[in-house]
């Protein structure tokens, strides 16, 4: 059995603290078949939420955070290259880190926009490495190439909030060429509270399949997977992570292995994110309820400036945004209880989110059971001599209204009342009537719409609105809050008085709710 050697070195990439790094010795070329090899590298990223409520925001700490990863292999094959795709989620200023391994000791070509981190061999049969990038402009996907064709496993690896002038703070390497279903990993000092340490944990072995990993307690696993190549030793990952200084976890596998393990802490950068602050307005109303939100009110103060906001309605809709402008509308269509929330967005990819609540109420009941005369004037009796009461073509909304119609040859009062009432038992709470009304003509006469409470026959009660006619639709409306509820009952009355002979006025979609 090979033991362990050990070093420390300084993170010289960039003049952070120290790491420790345990070479192996090179191994037989005669166990190259018979072990499988696991690398392992371990990232401490600083990470953070950031939320605010209504007007009431919270500075944000910046902290490194991670947005998505990709991977690939080469699955059954050797293959002397590997393409991996850029994560979709990239903005320029993220930093990228591509962490992968191969099953020989070389190193590929095709990464010179990129620095190294760690390189570490378990013998001759796997080498894993990692390397940063700050994101800039990039291109769909990078190509690892070797000189022969070997199994080749990577995974890539999306950040933002790290700070692009000197993102690495320590890093270091441990190794073990030795046939163990325990991997260990190196210890890294000076990883604060707010630090994300992230371990992958590759490994490389017999040819007998795949193999599972399980993930050290208290960790949060990323990725694991394998290549599958029945007649070769296969290469394969696990990548955990966890929030502050996580000491030297180690992780078991199915098989034994043996492996390299690399670690790296990103430093977290000076940027602040956005305070994000929302109003919506109206907060509350009748559905269908058209509301604007808006986050002008959001700040940034440092060199990176807020660059766009991303809205949700909290009703299923479609997200508005990302977008350059600071406010968006949206109508809800049904009633409930909802969440506006804002994301706001700098030009180094740091966010804030606030939220807001909008309640949009259901429509109001209309207790007049015939409001716009579609199908009949049922409920509706014309009260004054001569008066008549048809249905007439053109309404306000629908096709149909009904007409008043002075018949005689004299003025006279014309009146369409609701017979036997719509309302007969009167309930607590405000009542408003609505009528849409408009004349045959330009004549400027007054319709008088008349809300009365009677108890038995007397009336306890009264409410009138006013409103000059003229050829196009008016609407007309009034409250009233009944006096003695659940004792009394209301009548509606819409009336012109002096309606010249062969004149006449229109009245369409008629309400009266209760609230």
């Amino acid at each position: 059995m090979v033991g362990w050697q050990g070093r420390c070195e300084d993170a010289g990439l960039n003049g952070g603290r120290r790491g420790c790094t345990v070479p192996t010795a090179d191994r037989g070329r005669g166990d190259q078949a018979h072990v499988r090899a696991l690398r392992i590298i371990v990232i401490v990223l600083v990470t953070a939420t950031a939320s605010a409520v209504h007007l009431a925001a919270a500075e944000a700490t910046a902290t490194p955070t991670f947005r998505s990863l990709t991977s690939a292999n080469t699955g059954l094959d050797h293959i002397a290259s590997l393409t991996i795709t850029v994560p979709s989620t990239v903005v320029d200023g993220d930093v990228l880190l591509l962490l992968f391994e191969s099953s020989n000791a070389a190193d590929p070509t095709g990464l010179g926009a990129w620095t190294k981190i760690d390189s570490g061999d378990a013998g001759s049969s796997l080498r894993g490495q990692s390397f940063y990038r700050i994101a800039n402009h990039e291109p769909a996907s990078y190509t690892l190439t070797y000189s022969t064709a070997i199994h080749i496993n990577a995974v890539m690896m999306d950040y933002s909030g790290v700070d692009t002038t000197s993102p690495i703070s320590a890093h270091g390497v441990v190794s073990l060429d030795n046939y163990v279903q325990t991997i260990a990993s190196p210890s890294m000092t000076g990883v604060g509270p707010n630090d994300l340490s992230i371990i992958a944990y590759h490994a490389r072995g017999v040819p007998v399949g795949v193999w599972t990993f399980t993930p050290p307690s208290g960790w949060i696993e990323r990725i694991q997977g394998t290549t599958n190549s029945p007649n070769n030793p296969d290469v394969g990952s696990s990548i955990v992570e966890k929030v502050g200084a996580g000491g030297s976890p180690s992780e078991t596998t199915s098989i034994q292995v043996t492996y390299v393990t690399t670690a790296l802490a990103l430093r977290a950068s000076a940027d602040s994110a956005p305070v994000a602050r929302l109003a919506v307005s109206p907060t509350s109303g009748q559905a269908p309820l058209p509301v604007t939100a808006d986050a002008s009110t959001s700040t940034d103060t440092d060199a990176t400036p807020i660059a766009t906001y991303t809205f949700d309605f909290g009703d299923g809709s479609a997200v508005v945004g990302p977008q350059a402008s600071s406010s968006a509308q949206h109508t809800y269509s049904s009633a409930g209880t909802y969440t506006v929330k804002v994301t706001v967005a700098d030009t180094a990819g740091l966010s804030s989110s606030a939220t807001a609540a909008v309640q949009a109420n259901p429509p109001p009941v209309n207790l007049v059971g015939n409001p716009g005369f579609e199908t009949s004037s049922a409920g509706w009796t014309p009260l004054g001599q001569g008066v008549t009461l048809t249905r007439s073509t053109g309404g306000h909304s629908g096709s149909w209204c009904g007409q008043l119609l002075n018949t005689g040859s004299s003025s006279v009062t014309a009146e369409l009342n609701d017979n036997s009432n719509w309302v007969t038992t009167t309930a607590p709470g405000t009542y408003t009537v609505s009528a849409w009304v408009r004349s045959a003509s330009s004549s400027n006469s007054q319709l008088t719409l008349k809300l009365q409470e009677f108890s038995g026959t007397k009336r306890i009660g009264i409410a009138q609105s006013k409103v000059t006619l003229s050829s196009s639709w008016k609407q007309i409306s009034l409250t009233y809050v009944a006096s003695t509820p659940s004792k009394s009952t209301l009548d509606l009355d819409l009336f012109v008085q002096r309606l010249a002979g062969g004149s006449s006025f229109f009245v369409d979609d008629v309400s009266i709710t209760l609230g």
